[in-house]
């Protein structure tokens, strides 16, 4: 079975893709920043990372010549394989046979593309606009979900509609609710320091210190995670929670989803405390890092489990995005505690582990009842200790 492809819909994506990331690299280079410093100093690496960069501006203009006068791509399916053009142009070739889930993406009611789960690749994303025609894209999908219903794509299609199905009338209402809270005391930070000129002390007062214990600050522990010492270190966090809150939320339960993330934040702050050489630390990367390793051990225990929507990119690719982040941070910020990313990643993945004992996918989304009074204790605790700091600063206490 062919498709015809819109080739407008790619072109305009390429010259999209082209105008934008030129203008970063401009301002990445020639603007003052950490990494334009860091460049300044090794020449050799600014060589290779631009000459990578037009190698690849390169290689898209020249395929994107030949849409021009070469052969049309187009859309095939049958029961041997899965051939889709790439946003470079290229095509992507699947076994048919690896292709174990297809879910519907709705905006709104509308079917705006798919979503198509395949082993040992994650997901990959087929949109809409890429037909010429609608009834094209609607017939394509029919012959996708009757190919997994029909049980001729591979691993338990059974389990896979269940947590589909499930994972897509959930609302990520944890995850908003975390970036909602990043936000709002970044802007107490913003509003203090520009009316009262008084944002350093804010942020001074809510960090996590070296003597939180003789001082009997408590409510540091919880205040640090919701601070950012700048915009840069906020955009990255938020970044971060949106990949993987999305994904993690919907197929795991808003109580496992909280916990891991405050008992991350938890451990990352005692890591700060017992182990960092600074004497103040603050934003979320803990509880982050937790949620990456609680992603990683999903990933390993039940990938056979999870539907294209949530197992979204390989193992590597994962890996790369992970490396990618500390890398940022490296560059973009100052003073990173890599043990706080480290004790929060072990903790996700450990807490994972050990809440989903046993091989049933069941586990997966079913909170323990011990989870649900864990749950009470670390809510009670963080939303007492912010409630105290917003008291304490603004003189209620």
């Amino acid at each position: 079975m062919k498709f015809p492809i819109n080739l407008e819909v790619v072109r305009r994506s390429i010259y999209i893709f082209l105008g934008t990331s030129l203008i970063l690299v401009i301002v990445a280079i020639e603007t003052p920043n950490n990494f334009s410093n860091f460049l300044t100093k090794k020449p050799w690496l600014e060589f290779i990372l631009v000459t990578a960069y037009f190698v690849i501006v390169s290689t898209l203009a020249v395929r994107l010549l030949i849409s021009y006068t070469g052969k049309k791509p187009s859309v095939y399916f049958d029961e041997l394989s899965l051939k889709l053009p790439t946003f470079y142009l290229g095509m992507i070739e699947i076994d048919s046979g690896d292709i174990y889930s297809v879910e519907r993406m709705l905006f709104g009611t509308k079917i705006v593309g798919i979503s198509i789960g395949v082993k040992n690749r994650g997901r990959i994303i087929c949109s809409k606009g890429l037909f010429q025609k609608e009834s094209d894209f609607l017939t394509f999908i029919d012959k996708l979900e009757d190919w997994v219903d029909s049980g001729l794509g591979t691993l338990h299609s059974s389990s896979l509609s269940n947590i589909a199905l499930r994972q897509q009338n959930k609302h990520t209402f944890s995850t908003y609710t975390l970036a909602i809270l990043f936000v709002c005391f970044y802007a107490i930070t913003l509003i203090s320091n520009t009316l009262f000129g008084s944002g350093d002390q804010f942020l001074f007062m809510g960090v996590g210190s070296k003597n939180w214990l003789i001082d009997h600050e408590y409510y540091r522990v919880a205040s640090s995670t919701f601070l950012h010492a700048g915009y840069v270190h906020l955009m990255l966090n938020l970044f971060v929670l949106g990949v993987l809150g999305s994904a993690l939320e919907r197929v795991i339960s808003a109580i496992r989803f909280i916990n891991i993330f405050l008992v991350a934040s938890l451990s990352g702050y005692f890591a700060f405390y017992f182990l960092s050489s600074y004497n103040f630390g603050t934003g979320a990367s803990g509880g982050l890092f937790g949620l990456w390793g609680a992603y990683f051990a999903l990933r390993l225990k039940y990938e056979e489990y999870l539907p294209g929507s949530v197992n979204t990119i390989s193992m590597r690719h994962l890996g790369l995005i992970l490396v990618f982040e500390v890398v940022l941070e490296l560059f973009l910020l100052e003073r990173v505690a890599f043990l706080v990313h480290l004790a929060g990643f072990i903790s996700g993945c450990g807490y994972l582990s050990l809440m989903t004992v046993g091989n049933k996918v069941e586990n997966v989304h079913k909170p323990k009842n011990i989870e649900k009074y864990i749950f009470i204790l670390l809510v009670s605790f963080y939303g007492v200790s912010l409630t105290y700091f917003l008291s304490r600063y603004y003189g209620v206490i």
